[in-house]
């Protein structure tokens, strides 16, 4: 891994007529557009980032993550390229929808499962641009939990996503009366402690 947001593989040295596969897995969270659809967008191009200052451009770290931006830069490969997706939503799956590659992408739902559906793509060469699949689902606002444990299972990581309930906000703002006219809701804030201690060891 090159930097945060960019990887570089290299293959060894591959006999005539030879094939070789490179998969890659990613995770990553999905852009809610609203109305019940989520955004899937994988780049095929990266654009340049704003310049640095040259002081900073002397930082190894810096100058490594130049220069992988500019390899991801130049633009596509001519090796096939395939693309498959499984999704595992909280909520039933209503459709998916390529709105950059229309007519390559391949979706179907898991008819055993609501909530799970698989889409493919497979191209003759590296796409030239960036690939959106518009997934549209029943409740795109449900709190929700990942827990993702390591390797070795002694360690995990845990993602929790949680959306206020608005029927709360809505009883509480009939109690508190109508607002002055022009005056904006005041501010909402929410307070999460973690707590790490010694007493909260063991099970």
């Amino acid at each position: 891994q090159r930097s945060g947001d960019v990887v570089r593989l290299q293959l060894g040295r591959l006999p005539a007529g030879a094939e070789a596969a490179v998969k890659l897995e990613l995770a990553m969270e999905l852009q809610n557009e609203g109305d019940g659809n989520l955004r899937l967008a994988i780049p095929a191009v990266i654009n340049p980032r704003y310049p640095l200052a040259p002081s900073v451009q002397q930082a190894s770290s810096a100058a490594k993550e130049q220069e992988a931006v500019a390899e991801g830069a130049q633009g596509p490969g001519a090796a096939p390229f395939g693309l498959r997706v499984h999704l595992t939503m909280a909520s039933p799956v209503l459709g998916m929808s390529s709105p950059t590659h229309r007519y390559d992408f391949s979706c179907s739902p898991l008819f055993d499962d609501p909530t799970q559906a698989k889409a493919a793509m497979q191209l003759p060469s590296m796409p030239d641009r960036e690939m959106v699949l518009s997934i549209k689902v029943a409740k795109p606002l449900e709190s929700r939990c990942w827990l993702e444990p390591s390797g070795e299972g002694d360690h995990a990581a845990l993602l929790a996503v949680l959306y206020p309930d608005v029927s709360v906000r809505e009883l509480l703002d009939a109690q508190a009366g109508p607002s002055p006219k022009g005056e904006p809701d005041p501010a909402k804030e929410f307070l999460f402690v973690l707590d790490r201690s010694g007493s909260m060891s063991g099970e």
